[in-house]
């Protein structure tokens, strides 16, 4: 007998899911930025250089760019590289659009940041969680 559960279960694992995961959660950035912009302008940050405003701006699109070879040679479209590429992409589109990724303050004692960032900052949280899991 069939196991149609299973069966789902595989196809939108291996392939699917993290694909439409990916289109959603980079449409959840945008929709969150425009929304930032719009409603609440004076908090809106442009930050035209690079993580921290430390590096220059194009190391995030190397980075991103290797990171998509790992993502493609790997053929398993995992979760962890699913965040880290939908939030490089989405923060990559803001420096097209508008010039620099926008961030937003939301606590006076940390850095200007935004969805993008933190799903970056997901995905590697879950690969060192990952890696050390298996070391353990």
């Amino acid at each position: 007998m069939l196991n149609v559960r299973k069966v789902l279960k595989n196809k939108l694992n291996n392939c699917q899911l993290p694909w439409i995961a990916f289109f959603f959660l980079i449409t959840l950035d945008k929709v969150s930025k425009l929304g930032i912009k719009y409603f609440f302008p004076k908090l809106v940050v442009l930050n035209q250089n690079g993580l921290l405003g430390i590096f220059p701006w194009w190391w995030g699109g190397i980075s991103l760019f290797i990171i998509g070879l790992w993502f493609l040679r790997e053929r398993t479209y995992n979760w962890e590289l699913c965040l880290i590429l939908a939030g490089g992409v989405s923060n990559l589109l803001d420096r097209f659009l508008w010039g620099g990724v926008v961030d937003f303050p939301i606590f006076g004692f940390l850095p200007a940041f935004n969805l993008a960032d933190l799903m970056i900052d997901l995905g590697i949280i879950l690969i060192l969680f990952k890696g050390f899991s298996k070391n353990l």
